[in-house]
C-alpha cells in the first residue's frame, strides 16, 4: 500500500517568489501567446540516432494509495490506484515549485483527494443512479427479420427501466457512464442447474449478461448450491438468474465488470460515497493566475520551455526535438488567450 505523507516536499519553496513579484502575469503570458502563434516554424537540427537502447522498467504498480491531506490532515484510502498517484503527486509538486521559481503564479489543488475537504457532490462525482430508459432497438432489415422468425433470437443486454447501479467510472466530458449492477445477481444456463439450485453439469458457468459470448464468468463446480432468484417478465429463455456465490473460481473478474450507458439514459444520481471514487485521482487541478485546469506532468516541461522563450522542445528521457508551436493549443488552455481577459 502506498502512503503518501505531505512532509515530502517542502511547501515553502513553492510559495516563495523573487522579491520582486510574479513575472508573468496575464498580460504578459498573452503576448508570449501571441508571439508563438506568429513566429515561422524553426529549423530542427538533426541529431545522431542512437543504434540500442536500454529497456526501461516501468514503476512498480500498488493496487492501493492512502493520502494525507496537507490541509486538514485527514487520511483517504484508496482500495485502487489506477494512476500511480504517489509519483505522479510528487511530480506535480516538484514542477510547481520549479514554475513559481521562474516567476509563474502557479499552484497545484489536489484538494480533491481529501474526502473530508471535498465532498462527492461538490465534485459532481455520483455514487450510483437509476436506469430511466433504455435505447430502442434500430429497425432490422427484412432479412434479417426473416432469420429471426426461424431462428433462436439473442438474449437481450444491458439493463430495464427501473435498475439501481453503481457508477463505477466515467467517459469523456461524461457523456457516458460505466455502471454495475450494486447487489449483483448473475445468470447460468437453466440446463446446468436444477429447480432447487444444485449445479448438475461439469463446466457450467455464471454470466453477467445472458449470452453466451459474455467475457466475464465464473466456473461452478457440480453439486454447488446457488440460490435461484424469481423470474422477470422479459428473462430471456433457458436462462436463470442467481445470487452470487461467496466463491467460485474468476468470481473477482465480476469486480471490474461494468457497462457504458449514455447518460440520457440515467437519473436520480446519489452522491453517497460509501467508499473514496478512484474518480477523484484524477482531478488534480493547476491553479495558474487563477485560472483552474487540469493537471497534467507533461505540462511541466511545456511551461518550462515557453517561460524560457524556447522555440525548440525536447521532451524529458526523449532524443526526439520538435516545435515548441505544436503545443500552443495546450499553453493557450494552461495561461488563457486574450479573448478570456
Amino acid at each position: 500500500m502506498k502512503k503518501l505523507n505531505p512532509d515530502e516536499i517542502d511547501d515553502a519553496r513553492a510559495s516563495t517568489l523573487a522579491a520582486e513579484g510574479v513575472l508573468f502575469d496575464r498580460a504578459k503570458l498573452n503576448a508570449m501567446l501571441e508571439d508563438l502563434a506568429s513566429s515561422p516554424a524553426p529549423e530542427i537540427p538533426t541529431r545522431p540516432q542512437a543504434m540500442c537502447y536500454a529497456i526501461a522498467l516501468p514503476p512498480r504498480s500498488e493496487s492501493s494509495f492512502e493520502y494525507v491531506c496537507k490541509t486538514c490532515g485527514t487520511h483517504t484510502f484508496y482500495k485502487r490506484d489506477w494512476r500511480n498517484t504517489e509519483g505522479l503527486l510528487a511530480e506535480l509538486r516538484e514542477g510547481a515549485v520549479s514554475l513559481r521559481a521562474m516567476g509563474l503564479d502557479i499552484s497545484l489543488d489536489e484538494s480533491a483527494l481529501c474526502c473530508k475537504c471535498r465532498s462527492a457532490k461538490d465534485l459532481d462525482i455520483p455514487s450510483s443512479c437509476k436506469v430511466v430508459k433504455v435505447k430502442e432497438p434500430a429497425p432490422l432489415p427484412w432479412f434479417k427479420r426473416l432469420l429471426q422468425s426461424v431462428l433462436p433470437s439473442s438474449p437481450p443486454q444491458g439493463f430495464q427501466v427501473g435498475d439501481i447501479v453503481a457508477i463505477k467510472d466515467f467517459g469523456n466530458n461524461r457523456r457516458c457512464f460505466y455502471v454495475a449492477p450494486i447487489h449483483p445477481a448473475y445468470w447460468i444456463k437453466s440446463k446446468d442447474i436444477s429447480d432447487n439450485g444444485k449445479v448438475t453439469s461439469f463446466g457450467a458457468f455464471l454470466y453477467c449478461q445472458p449470452r453466451e459470448d459474455d467475457i466475464i464468468h465464473a466456473n461452478v463446480s457440480v453439486g454447488m448450491c446457488l440460490k435461484i432468484l424469481p423470474a422477470k417478465p422479459g428473462d430471456p429463455k433457458g436462462w436463470v438468474q442467481v445470487e452470487r456465490p461467496s466463491s467460485c473460481s474468476g468470481s473477482d473478474d465480476f469486480a471490474d465488470y461494468s457497462i457504458g450507458i449514455d447518460k440520457e439514459f440515467l437519473g436520480d444520481f446519489s452522491y453517497d460515497e460509501p467508499e473514496p471514487s478512484s474518480s477523484r485521482l484524477g482531478m488534480i487541478d493547476w491553479v495558474i493566475n487563477g485560472r483552474r485546469i487540469e493537471a497534467k506532468t507533461r505540462d511541466i516541461d511545456i511551461m518550462q520551455s515557453f517561460l524560457k522563450g524556447d522555440r525548440l522542445r525536447c521532451p524529458p528521457n526523449s532524443s526526439s526535438v520538435y516545435p515548441l508551436k505544436e503545443e500552443l493549443l495546450r499553453l493557450e488552455e494552461l495561461f488563457g488567450t486574450s479573448k478570456e481577459t
